[in-house]
């Protein structure tokens, strides 16, 4: 008996523990530890579940209304349905992109390039050719975009023609411009892979619950349209057509007072053009080494045979009165409507300089604000350019259109009768 105690202890007196035990002990601790597990994951999903509800819910809404939507669905359901516009309200507006994806894939014969001041040239202007049309207004805000543009655009994507509005601040070396604000990064964001951009929609709605009323409002019901691609389009009524065109819901102005209060020069302050805070604080004039950047982008047109029809866009009549007489602005206004019409001839490219409505015959009614027209006014800017010998021959339907259209009885200066185009 002495000898079977001895082999079962230790040198230290201490008795071995039994394997059999000791592995049941083991087992249960762990089935205890699984159990805590579980119990902790149960806990933590009914705490977690409505905020993972209400992410769900929010993106479901989202999509619901088009505003999460990849550009290229965006792009393909406005081949098949016409009347659809786009514009979204919460994720990046993603203009650079859409436009520039929108252009890869219908290779327009007709390009319009420029700012948003260009979006109102619609393809029913053209007549036959409107197949053969983009509006390619909002994706072109300086020179530089203007080369990078072209050194991106592949060869079999270039346009015949190119209608290119050239604004007076890309000449202006004192000009402030974000990062984001240029087709360089913005032709590579895409807000419907941006974790970011999702995160600031739903904190946005966090921050002002009353919103998600109206997201839901225009998601289901009377509200609702199918034709909104985005939660801008949805909400406002207004967004990028199938041609890249800006559509706007307008409420016509029923009195005489209400057409002249909604006239923008009666919103123009004095202190806003000439205060040293105006974004577009001029120099003392039109600095030759951005001439001669204009003029190398004519020069790359040229050589792939790209026909260029330069243009000014107008501004309201009280800020160009401001802004021509102003001690800081008038040296740089008069050389640019000089030194750019200027250049464009020197290579046989034509430029309309128009400074503002009045210039040919209409009023500042048919402008949007101070510096954007409406569709009435860039029907009778694309008669005028006909006009011109070198632009006539390649746009032959425009003048019967824009005299239908202008002539329509329900034509105003907010609206323009293309229905029968």
């Amino acid at each position: 008996m002495a000898h079977e105690r001895s082999t079962r202890d230790l040198l230290i007196g201490a008795p071995i523990p039994d394997a059999g035990a000791e592995r049941a002990v083991t087992a249960k601790t762990l089935r205890d530890e699984r159990r805590a597990v579980r119990v902790f994951a149960v806990r933590l999903l009914i705490f977690c579940a409505p905020l993972v509800l209400f992410v769900v819910g929010i993106e479901l809404l989202l999509w619901r209304v088009g505003e999460s939507w990849p550009l290229n669905r965006v792009i393909r359901f406005q081949e098949t349905n016409p009347r659809s516009y786009f514009a979204r309200g919460t994720l990046d507006q993603g203009t650079f992109r859409y436009k520039y994806l929108q252009i890869l894939r219908r290779h327009p014969e007709i390009l319009v390039l420029g700012s948003s001041r260009m979006m109102q040239f619609r393809a029913e202007m053209f007549g036959r050719q409107a197949s053969t049309f983009y509006n390619g207004g909002g994706i072109i805000h300086s020179i530089e975009d203007l080369h990078t543009f072209l050194d991106r655009l592949p060869t079999e994507a270039t346009p015949k023609i190119v209608i290119l509005g050239v604004d007076f601040w890309w000449l202006n070396p004192n000009e402030r411009k974000e990062s984001i604000d240029s087709f360089a990064v913005g032709v590579e964001v895409e807000g419907t892979y941006s974790w970011q951009g999702h995160a600031n929609a739903l904190a946005g709605y966090v921050r002002h619950p009353v919103s998600l009323r109206d997201l839901f409002t225009h998601s289901f019901g009377k509200q609702f349209d199918r034709n909104a691609i985005g939660l801008a389009a949805v909400q406002h009524h207004q967004g990028f057509r199938p041609d890249g065109s800006k559509r706007f819901e307008i409420k016509l102005p029923a009195t005489p007072e209400e057409w002249r209060h909604r006239l923008p020069g009666k919103k123009i302050v004095n202190k806003d053009i000439l205060g040293e805070n105006f974004p577009f604080a001029f120099t003392e004039g039109v600095p030759n080494s951005l001439l001669d950047q204009l003029r190398a982008a004519l020069l790359k047109f040229k050589a792939r045979g790209v026909f260029v029809i330069g243009y000014n866009p107008p501004i309201a009549s009280e800020w160009a009165a401001l802004v021509s007489t102003s001690p800081r602005h008038k040296e740089f206004w008069k050389e640019y409507h000089e030194k750019v019409p200027e250049l464009f001839r020197s290579v046989q490219f034509p430029f309309v300089d128009v400074i503002t409505p009045q210039q040919i015959g209409l009023d500042d009614r048919y402008m949007r604000d101070w510096y954007h027209g409406h569709d009435p006014f860039d029907m009778e800017m694309l008669r005028r350019f006909c006009e011109e010998p070198q632009i006539r021959p390649l746009f032959p339907d425009v003048p019967a259109v824009a005299d239908k259209a202008l002539k329509s009885p329900r034509t105003h200066p907010l609206y323009l009768d293309l229905r029968e185009q």
